[in-house]
């Protein structure tokens, strides 16, 4: 799997001996992990919690089993349900990889889009798939030269009339482009017949990012993008990957999730700078 590999790459080259979770932020969209060190790292939790108590009777649980589990290797392994144990997974390898990441070690970093090596990538291309709805979805939609824009998304069902209403004026923009989506359920064939590729980082999150990758092998070029991609990128890289896209969390998120969840939720959206990592050469 991606996240042992990354995983394998991160305590390679970062002393994690001495570290162990702090505190633990557990909500129905994101999870958040602190480190003894301050490091922070988020993910996004397609589980849901019943009720404020039941996330903190989690908390709780979690945070008690720290003495003997300071990164909870071994307890995220055992009964928690699958998308509880992957977000936090996640998180603690984004909080892990904080410090590797801004340090840029094995890996190039640009801020400004404008720093990218140019062409950019999707101005080569003539055929996109975004995996989950956003990210550079919008930046594909205003480039030309893509005649054929897909979004693959596992809600389309439930969230079609958004999604639709967000491409339409594209559509009627220039009618001769295939501007299209789905609910996941032919991924694999718009993959093997697309040049460019954005997969959310999220994919992380739901065990899927694997069959993602291998479905997106003859692709060209392939972003991963998001919050939850903040994880130590040269295994992704390895993986076919080209460029990821992602933002470090501030050392008061968990603080900011428990007093202000309308800023705590901004910042996910939209509210944290991004970074591009690529490979070195």
């Amino acid at each position: 799997m991606i996240l042992d590999a990354i995983s394998d790459t991160v305590r390679r080259i970062c002393e994690t001996s001495s570290l162990s979770i702090r505190d633990l932020f557990l909500g129905n969209f994101y999870n958040v992990v602190e480190l003894s060190d301050g490091s922070t790292g988020a993910a996004l939790h397609y589980g849901r919690f019943a009720s404020p108590a039941d996330a903190e009777e989690n908390r709780s649980r979690l945070l008690a089993a720290v003495s003997q589990d300071p990164l909870l290797d071994r307890f995220l392994h055992t009964d928690l349900p699958d998308s509880l144990r992957l977000s936090l997974r996640v998180a603690v390898l984004s909080a892990l990889s904080r410090k590797l990441i801004i340090r840029g070690v094995g890996f190039r970093m640009v801020t400004c889009m404008d720093e990218l090596p140019h062409p950019l990538p999707w101005q080569a291309a003539k055929a996109a798939v975004v995996v989950g709805f956003g990210g550079y979805l919008c930046e594909f939609l205003r480039t030309p030269n893509l005649r054929s824009v897909h979004v693959v998304d596992l809600t389309y069902i439930v969230r079609r009339n958004e999604i639709e209403a967000h491409l339409e004026p594209y559509r009627q923009a220039d009618p001769s482009r295939q501007i299209t989506a789905s609910d996941g359920s032919d991924t694999s064939a718009r993959l093997a017949e697309a040049d460019l590729t954005a997969i959310t980082g999220s994919a992380l999150c739901n065990g899927t990012m694997d069959f993602l990758l291998d479905a997106a092998a003859r692709c060209r070029f392939v972003i991963v993008q998001g919050n939850s991609a903040a994880v130590y990128p040269p295994a992704l890289f390895a993986a076919g990957v080209g460029m990821v896209t992602t933002t470090l969390k501030p050392a008061d998120l968990i603080c900011t999730g428990r007093s202000d969840p309308n800023r705590f939720w901004r910042l996910f959206e939209g509210g944290l700078p991004q970074l591009h990592l690529l490979p070195l050469k």
